[in-house]
């Protein structure tokens, strides 16, 4: 069965052979998620009250609940995709939603824009927001770092990517992945009830936060849900979710991709210098290593990132010849969110700069 967008009655319908998605078209009304299928079982993991998204708009919560739904731009195709727009007096939303043909997934990202005559502060992201339980949670896991740990509650930041939520006894889930670029990340199962979220990282370091000036307008990253009935959810993972990752979101040729690499935060932390990882280098490339990655450590200020020299006297452009003499490549470590206070740009663009 081919991918399919479509109105149906008051309902807004996506899905294919494998999962259907139901959202709320009544013109007027909030735009809210009414079913989650995954039609390889039959089963609606929706639960009640889920919020579809939410966010903080100058400090006050809102979530889909605060916003009507106006009208939907439909295309056939693959991906089948629907953008439905909707309302609130500060500020225009739109939703973006595909689905594919051949891969039990179904992807989404949300558009702001300020229609209001004042900025306004964006915090607190979640672009994905719903209740969803397979059956009971006595029987639910939730597959996270990697998928090398389980535990029954998730909430993770910067790191993970994707969470798989597997139905022990029914041999059924789902996978929540998140496209959001490095630190932003932020993913949630079960650590607020039934609540599964995707969004921009609230809690450690580099926290999110975005002003929009009036007639400004945000899209977020994307995220997916994809659905499995299978009793080893290791199959899945190496399987349906490899499939779509390689196929829809790929962007660099595989084959270039480094298959052993070495970052020096382990087990050095800063205290690296030029000797060390001279001596370093050498040694990981006569071990076969093909890419070599300096992590924190090797600058004067975040937010200006000029070399160390006192502890890279002919700075860092002689490790990376080092590097590549070696046959390895070179990769450097930055955090381009992050301002020291110290730094020549602060201290010159002190306007440019979240407190």
């Amino acid at each position: 069965m081919n991918a399919y967008a479509r109105h149906s009655g008051d309902a807004l319908v996506l899905g294919n052979a494998m999962l259907e998605r139901r959202l709320n078209a009544r013109p007027g009304e909030p735009c809210l998620t009414t079913a989650f299928v995954n039609r390889l079982t039959g089963r609606d993991y929706l639960r009640p009250d889920s919020a579809e998204f939410s966010f903080d708009l100058d400090g006050h919560l809102l979530t889909g609940a605060d916003f009507r739904y106006t009208h939907a731009d439909l295309g056939e195709g693959d991906p089948a995709h629907a953008s439905v727009y909707l309302a609130n007096p500060h500020l225009d939303l739109e939703l973006h939603i595909e689905v594919y043909s051949a891969h039990p997934v179904i992807r989404k990202h949300l558009r702001l824009t300020n229609r209001s005559d004042q900025p306004l502060v964006l915090s607190n992201l979640h672009w994905e927001d719903l209740n969803l339980l397979v059956d009971s949670p006595s029987n639910c896991e939730v597959w996270h770092d990697y998928f090398s740990r389980r535990a029954k509650a998730v909430s993770v930041s910067m790191d993970d990517c994707v969470l798989l939520v597997n139905d022990t006894r029914l041999h059924e889930g789902f996978i929540l992945a998140s496209e959001a670029p490095g630190p932003l990340k932020r993913l949630e199962a079960y650590a607020c009830g039934s609540r599964v979220a995707a969004g921009l990282n609230r809690d450690e370091e580099t926290v999110f936060e975005r002003v929009l000036a009036p007639g400004e307008s945000f899209s977020t990253p994307a995220c997916f849900l994809l659905t499995f009935a299978n009793p080893i959810p290791q199959d899945v993972i190496d399987g349906d979710y490899a499939r779509f990752v390689g196929e829809r979101l790929t962007v660099c040729d595989v084959k270039r991709v480094p298959s052993i690499s070495i970052n020096t935060w382990e087990p050095f932390y800063t205290n690296i210098n030029r000797d060390l990882l001279l001596q370093q280098i050498d040694l990981a490339a006569d071990l076969g290593v093909d890419a070599y990655q300096v992590d924190d450590g090797w600058f004067d200020y975040m937010g200006d990132w000029n070399d160390d020299l006192a502890k890279f006297p002919h700075g860092l452009g002689e490790i990376a010849q080092r590097c590549r003499a070696r046959g390895m490549k070179f990769g450097l470590w930055m955090a381009v969110a992050i301002v020291d206070e110290h730094s020549r740009v602060a201290r010159e663009h002190p306007e440019c700069v979240a407190r």
